[in-house]
């Protein structure tokens, strides 16, 4: 019996020390808002209103007014202009990277190939262009996997915390 009401004290001791502090970006359509969050140590990938450079980074660190990537860079939400949000799953990143590497593959190969049998020219230009298109298709997989929202009145971001 005192290991169970042990292992119950442990398990709500948890409950409690757990925090729910987190960042989330709520885009308002006409009639529903859609909430999506990102919590400490959640991975996210953003640009500033400054530069058009992409950061990448996890969130060691959210308040009210920032958030704090890698524990050395804090944010403020103010100064985000878009954030990226993947919406990839394993068989698109798996379906873009298998068709990147056919592309090369097919290339080199057939190159290969040419150069073993000696048939001239050694690269043909319909070979080159399939390798290309399949590469085309990878890279357009992964862009087209990611979300991107642009902050205005319409998505805008919010500090939650609910810890009891």
């Amino acid at each position: 019996m005192k290991i169970l009401c042990f292992i119950l004290f442990i398990f709500s001791v948890e409950l409690v020390a757990q925090s729910n502090k987190f960042m989330s970006l709520d885009l308002e359509h006409k009639s529903t808002t859609h909430r999506i969050k990102f919590y400490l140590q959640d991975k996210i990938t953003f640009k500033l209103k400054e530069d058009k450079k992409k950061y990448r980074g996890t969130i060691t660190d959210v308040t009210d007014k920032s958030f704090t990537i890698d524990s050395s860079t804090t944010i403020l939400y103010a100064n985000l202009d878009k954030i990226l949000v993947d919406n990839s799953n394993y068989l698109t990143r798996a379906a873009s990277a298998f068709l990147i590497g056919c592309g090369v593959g097919y290339v080199g190969l057939d190159a290969l190939n040419n150069a073993i049998n000696g048939n001239k020219p050694i690269l043909r230009l319909l070979d080159v262009e399939i390798g290309a298109g399949l590469v085309i298709i990878g890279e357009a997989i992964k862009i087209l996997s990611t979300k991107r929202y642009k902050i205005n009145k319409k998505h805008h971001i919010k500090f939650i915390d609910d810890t009891p």
